[in-house]
């Protein structure tokens, strides 16, 4: 069994269904599930990531900057949005 550790704060890819379900496409996501979780359980919960920067400024959703001092430590290549609920 493959166990990887993942840390709240991690940007991992997650494959995402088309809303038609005909195929999926692998896409950015943030953990924030509990550290403490993430060990114990076999799901952890995510936010999607997403490069469509028209949703700024929406109190749920947090701006990436590729470029920036947190940036670049994401490997993220595009500036991008976090998008809450």
């Amino acid at each position: 069994m493959f166990t990887m550790k993942i840390r709240r704060g991690d940007i991992v890819l997650v494959v995402y269904p088309f809303t038609d379900l005909s195929s999926s496409k692998k896409r950015p996501a943030i953990v924030i599930s509990r550290d403490l979780d993430n060990r114990r359980l076999d799901n952890v919960i995510l936010l999607p990531i997403t490069t469509k920067l028209f949703h700024r400024g929406e109190e749920t959703e947090v701006l990436i900057i590729k470029d920036s001092d947190e940036g670049k430590g994401t490997g993220l290549k595009i500036d991008s949005v976090i998008v809450g609920v």
